[in-house]
């Protein structure tokens, strides 16, 4: 004979650890929660080998209906048993903004901390749902919500909302007073993750808003070296207009200009060369100018930035440009034959630019 509901035993479990309810409620099957609800023997409280309840299930697939149904059968949502907490950090992981506020209702904590010291905040932020951030930040002022609070990696809400690129979160944020120059584990601030990202919008917003244009992080890099990385030559442009120092070395004796062109960025690079204040022959810890740096790089777009500084006069190219290995940019080291063969290519342009130089 088939099945029926009243066939089903509703504290049964399978091998997972999940009972008949937890199902149906993760599943959204309103219709048989219910009919399991009016079962003698349901345990709503009942939890799988993750701590999880029906409730918490539910909440982590938006079926608020289902949450209710569990609240009038009674469920326990006293701070002991933690399925507010459980539930409320799945809701605002996922930006299901109706069960959070269900939730805030019901006195969830918004300051609560999971394993790598994160709130529903910190979830909301990097998800980027800006009704579920604004629903937590307006509880501050009955659970003084810290807005600025530190994961494990040292970031922040704002900075994972700057970092995925939440243009509207991050303006919330900043209404709510957030550090704007709070440095995470890597010393970075809101500001390097902007252009290491290539986010203008987010970069002006973060200019406007007084960020600090040249703050360092651990290895003495600014955002505009981020930015160099990258190639949105407008970011760079914007950020060179604002820096105090565009030519400032990191903890390597490496310049924003350097890594433009050991990355193959050909606008950025001719955007630095163009604006005549940035020494294309400076030389790093290691004795090596930017050009040398590009001609060891086999990737093929670097060959174009290759082309283009050995085209400038002022580019240096002699016997006596030595990095601390005795190696000139026109030693047989740069010559070799690569998987790609491209550092070969440019030891030719660079030999006939060479030879022009000494006919």
């Amino acid at each position: 004979m088939p099945m029926t509901p009243d066939d089903v035993e509703p504290g049964s479990m399978d091998w997972r650890g999940n009972t008949p309810l937890s199902l149906a409620a993760e599943r959204g099957y309103e219709a048989i929660v219910k009919m399991l609800l009016n079962r003698n023997g349901v345990d709503t409280n009942s939890r799988d080998p993750y701590g999880r309840t029906p409730f918490s299930r539910a909440a982590r697939f938006g079926y608020i209906s289902i949450m209710q149904a569990l609240l009038e059968r009674g469920v326990d949502l006293s701070p002991n048993n933690g399925q507010l907490t459980i539930a409320l950090f799945e809701a605002a992981r996922r930006g299901h903004c109706g069960v959070v506020e269900l939730l805030l209702q019901h006195n969830a904590n918004t300051n609560a901390r999971d394993n790598k010291n994160r709130t529903p905040l910190s979830y909301a932020a990097i998800k980027g749902c800006c009704v579920t951030v604004n629903l937590l930040l307006l509880q501050t002022v009955l659970q003084d919500v810290d807005i600025d609070v530190r994961d494990i990696d040292g970031r922040t809400p704002l900075s994972y909302a700057v970092s995925r690129g939440h243009l509207d979160v991050v303006k919330l944020l900043l209404q709510y007073n957030a550090n704007i120059d709070f440095k995470d584990n890597e010393g970075r601030t809101p500001l390097s993750r902007a252009a290491s990202s290539g986010y203008l919008a987010m970069v002006k917003l973060l200019i406007q808003h007084n960020a600090d244009i040249d703050s360092k992080d651990i290895k003495g890099r600014t955002p505009l070296f981020y930015a160099a990385f990258g190639n949105d030559v407008l970011v760079v442009k914007l950020l060179y207009e604002e820096t105090s120092n565009a030519d400032q070395k990191d903890e390597d004796g490496r310049t924003p200009f350097s890594y433009a062109v050991r990355f193959g960025n050909l606008e950025v690079v001719k955007f630095l060369v163009e604006r005549g204040d940035i020494d294309i022959n400076s030389k790093d810890t290691y004795g090596r100018s930017a050009l040398s740096w590009a001609l060891k790089t086999v990737y093929s777009h670097v060959f174009d930035v290759v082309g283009y500084l050995l085209e400038q006069d002022n580019v240096i190219v002699t016997e006596d440009d030595r990095d601390v290995m005795k190696q000139t940019p026109n030693s047989g080291e740069y010559l070799k034959d690569s998987e790609y063969g491209h550092p070969r290519k440019s030891g030719y342009l660079l030999l006939s630019r060479y030879s022009e130089d000494h006919l």
